[in-house]
C-alpha cells in the first residue's frame, strides 16, 4: 500500500499484532502461550511497574518483597512492581510500560520530576537487566497541571535510557481533540487508547470500555497529530453494580453469557440486570433491587471500531495492542478473528 504525505509517498504495510500483560507478576499459561502463536504475536507491552504519591520518600513495593526499599528526594513511591521468574522467556519483543497514575504528579515541579525520571529509568534497567528491549512506554493521563512536570519528566527520562531506545506515551481521545490544549508529549510516537470512553460513574453510561458513539464525539485533530500512533483495543468485560441509580461496585470479567437464566436476576435489556434475590455473584456480594450494567466487547464491535480507525488515522499504525493478556479473557475471542483485524488493515 502506498501513503502520501505532504507530498512524499511511503510504503505502508498492516499492523502488527502485539498484548499488553498487566499483571503483577509474569505468568503465561500454556493457553495464552498458543493464543499468541496463532496470532502470530511478536511483541508483549510489559507492565513493569506504577508510580504513584507516597509522604515524602520513593519506595519499592514488590509482591514478594517484605521491606520497602528508600529512595531519597522525591515524593513517590513505585508499587506493584512485576517480578520476572529466572524462567522468563521473552517473545521476540518486550517493551517495558510504566503507569503513571493520575495523581503521580499532582503538585510536583519540574526539579521533582527529572529526579523522579531518574529514579524510574534506573528501575526500568534494572528490572530489565538481561533482557533486549528497544523501546518504553509511559502510561499517564496528564492534565494542564501536570503537562508541565510530565514533559520534563519524558525529556528527562531519555537521559537515563539507552541511546538507541525510543520513547513512547498513551494518548487519550480527548488529548488529540484538545492537542492545542493538552500539548504534544516530546517521545517518538503515541499509543491511542481506543477504550475507556467515559466515566464509571455516569449512571447513563451505556459501556464505559468501548462506545463508538461516545468515540465519534472526539474524532477530531487526528490528521494535524505530529506524531506517529499506534493503536489499542480492549477485549476485557465488566459489571457495573448500581444501587439507587449510582454505580458502586466493579465486577471484573463478569459477561452476560454468565447471567442467562440465573434465577436470582431479572432481565431489563440486553445488557441490563435487576437482582432479585440477594446473593454472591463474581465474589461480591449483591443486593435484591441492585441493577447491574455489563460492559464487554464484542467481535463485531472490535471490526466496527477498526473500521472508524481506518477511516480516522492518516496512516495504519506500526501495532495494533489488544488489552491483554489473560487466559480468562481470550478464550472469549476467535484468534484469527483478531489476527485478520490487523491484516486486513488497508
Amino acid at each position: 500500500m502506498l501513503v502520501c504525505l505532504m507530498g512524499a509517498c511511503q510504503e505502508t504495510s498492516p499492523p502488527k499484532t502485539a498484548f499488553y500483560h498487566w499483571k503483577s507478576q509474569f505468568r503465561m499459561s500454556a493457553e495464552e502461550g498458543q493464543f499468541l502463536d496463532l496470532i502470530d504475536n511478536q511483541r508483549i507491552y510489559l507492565r513493569l511497574m506504577d508510580v504513584d504519591q507516597k509522604n515524602d520518600h520513593v519506595q519499592v513495593i514488590s509482591p514478594n518483597a517484605p521491606k520497602t526499599q528508600p529512595f531519597q528526594g522525591t515524593a513517590h513511591h513505585l508499587r506493584g512492581e512485576l517480578n520476572l521468574p529466572s524462567s522468563f522467556q521473552a517473545p521476540a519483543e518486550v517493551v517495558p510500560v510504566v503507569y503513571l497514575t493520575v495523581d503521580a504528579l499532582d503538585g510536583v515541579d519540574i526539579s521533582e520530576a527529572k529526579k523522579l525520571a531518574e529514579a524510574v529509568g534506573g528501575k526500568i534497567l534494572q528490572k530489565m537487566e538481561g533482557l533486549p528491549f528497544a523501546e518504553v512506554q509511559m502510561d499517564h493521563d496528564w492534565n494542564q497541571s501536570t503537562r508541565l512536570p510530565y514533559f520534563a519528566f519524558l525529556n528527562e527520562l531519555r537521559n537515563h535510557l539507552p541511546d538507541s531506545t525510543s520513547l513512547s506515551a498513551t494518548i487519550r481521545l480527548h488529548q488529540v481533540k484538545y492537542q492545542q490544549m493538552t500539548g504534544i508529549p516530546p517521545v517518538d510516537k503515541g499509543l491511542l487508547m481506543y477504550y475507556n470512553m467515559s466515566s464509571l460513574m455516569n449512571p447513563d453510561s451505556k459501556n464505559t470500555i468501548l462506545d463508538l458513539e461516545v468515540a465519534g464525539d472526539y474524532h477530531v485533530g487526528f490528521d494535524t497529530y505530529p506524531i506517529p500512533l499506534d493503536v489499542a483495543l480492549p477485549l476485557y468485560a465488566q459489571g457495573v453494580g448500581m444501587r439507587l441509580g449510582n454505580p458502586i461496585y466493579l465486577l471484573p470479567g463478569l459477561r452476560s453469557q454468565e447471567l442467562q437464566d440465573k434465577a436470582e436476576l431479572e432481565s431489563l435489556a440486553k445488557t441490563r440486570y435487576r437482582v432479585k434475590k440477594s446473593h454472591y455473584l463474581n465474589g461480591q456480594y449483591v443486593y435484591a433491587g441492585d441493577e447491574i450494567r455489563v460492559e464487554e466487547v464484542s467481535e463485531a464491535l472490535l471490526a466496527a471500531a477498526v473500521d472508524n480507525l481506518q477511516d480516522l488515522l492518516p496512516h495504519p499504525p506500526e501495532h495494533l495492542i489488544f488489552y491483554h493478556l489473560d487466559s480468562t479473557i481470550v478464550s472469549h475471542y476467535d484468534p484469527a478473528f483478531l489476527l485478520n483485524l490487523a491484516q486486513s488493515w488497508p
